[in-house]
């Protein structure tokens, strides 16, 4: 998992402050303040600061007009932020057995997280039936969020994971340079970073813990007047390479666009309980915090905390004075058709093998433990996907709790699961080690898995 780092400072005592891409907690280490990163579930933006300065592009364009055996002179420079949707997050598929490693798309990249050992189910003896394999992968991208004619800008690439990332704020973005408003829509750039290439072996793929941000990177726009005619050149602000030269003047029409407003970025806040006041836990993968002091739950909605409700399961088999952690999962009600699984167990702490997440919901789907319970003050794990992914994750589960899993994929093609309703849960583990164990269904997780 790449996560970028954000640069900004704090805000209680301006101290430089750093932060990972899409984290919703932070510590000051100068000040100890304990900070809720807000816009969760919203496109933030952010930018990449320059370093190129102008007469340095300038002459990079010359030196390449030059070469190219064309007489010029240069007539104007000026400085552009472009934006490009970044794309993250964990995409899970069911696959043919034994089918090739998916190709990489032309406009971004899928990164290995962890590929899976196959999980093979038997074979039923004739093609619909054939065995399925689960594979999981880390999914970033990033690729132009305008219409650029000519101008060579398609990805990122890896260039934002040797930078730091900076908190969009307008006025001080506008003081570098001009602000290129995108023209590709959020739901547009959705379906485009998680397209697939077309060979590749999918029977069904959910992406969940999705995170779509815009990244405004600089450039220099070098006019050049050649022959009585008028073309552009770009250079890269920060490693003034020239993606794009001899670019006709049209450029300017997509360049020059405003925004109609300035996009949202990060904001913060106390990371308190809205109840107590108890400072909640840093953990910033969380999308719900546990306040162990009167023990309520908060979930982050734009720049608030909202209370959640939830259960404490109890699950028999917990050796006595056992130590105990307790996880988080989700319990849903589906619309499903009749005689199929319309209740499941999913959970909602993030692991760096989601193959166990995927296993964990098999096996407590099938066994569906009780609610009603009461913590014993063990320490309790946060929960970092929501309800939305718990869904994905049902649909993903489906297809295990049906005797024939290629027809139930098939299924899940005509008719999406539809949720009812979503209860939050804490299951209690026993802990051994640094080994956590299902008391249900005797299913261990590593502590070490666990972010």
């Amino acid at each position: 998992m790449n996560r970028l780092v954000v640069s900004t400072e704090c805000p209680t005592c301006g101290a430089p402050l750093d932060f990972g891409e899409g984290s919703n907690a932070v510590q000051c280490l100068h000040c100890r303040s304990q900070l809720l990163v807000t816009g969760r579930k919203r496109v933030l933006s952010y930018y990449v600061a320059p370093k190129v300065e102008a007469r340095e592009a300038a002459v990079k364009v010359m030196c390449a007009q030059q070469e190219a055996g064309q007489r010029c002179r240069i007539s104007k420079v000026e400085r552009y932020f472009i934006p490009y949707y970044r794309l993250t997050g964990d995409d899970l598929r069911w696959e043919k057995a034994e089918a090739p490693a998916p190709a990489d798309s032309e406009d971004g990249q899928l990164l290995p997280l962890d590929l899976l050992s196959l999980r093979q189910r038997p074979s039923f003896g004739d093609d619909d039936e054939a065995p399925l394999s689960l594979h999981d992968r880390y999914i970033e991208r990033s690729f132009i969020a305008c219409q650029l004619p000519e101008a060579g800008l398609y990805s990122l690439g890896i260039r934002p994971a040797v930078l730091r990332l900076l908190l969009f704020q307008g006025s001080t973005v506008r003081a570098l340079g001009k602000v290129v408003a995108p023209d590709v829509g959020a739901e547009a750039a959705l379906a485009r970073g998680m397209k697939v290439a077309e060979i590749d072996p999918i029977l069904q793929r959910r992406v969940i813990g999705s995170l779509l941000s815009l990244v405004y990177f600089p450039y220099w726009v070098v006019e050049v007047e050649r022959r009585e005619a008028r073309v552009l050149s770009l250079v890269d602000a920060v490693s003034a390479a020239i993606p794009g030269l001899g670019v006709g003047a049209r450029l300017y029409d997509v360049l020059n666009r405003d925004p109609a407003a300035d996009p949202p970025s990060v904001g913060f806040r106390p990371l308190v309980c809205p109840n107590c006041g108890a400072d909640l836990p840093v953990r910033p993968d969380d999308i719900i915090f546990f306040c162990a002091s009167c023990e309520s739950a908060w979930e982050i909605e734009g720049e608030e905390l909202r209370a959640v409700t939830y259960e404490i399961g109890v699950v028999p088999g917990a050796a006595a004075g056992a130590v105990v952690k307790y996880l988080p999962f989700w319990r849903l009600e589906v619309d499903a058709p009749q005689g199929s699984p319309s209740r499941f167990f999913l959970p909602g702490f993030r692991c760096r093998r989601l193959k166990i997440l995927v296993d964990l919901a098999r096996a407590l789907s099938e066994h569906m433990p009780a609610g009603g319970g009461a913590f014993v003050g063990a320490e309790v794990h946060g929960c970092h996907y929501d309800r939305d992914d718990a869904r994905l994750l049902a649909e993903l589960t489906y297809p295990e709790l049906r005797p024939r899993p290629r027809r139930a994929v098939a299924e899940l093609q005509e008719r999406r699961l539809q949720l009812r309703t979503a209860v939050l849960v804490w299951l209690p583990f026993e802990v051994r080690g640094q080994e956590l164990i299902d008391c249900c269904t005797g299913h261990a997780v590593s502590q070490q898995l666990l972010s």
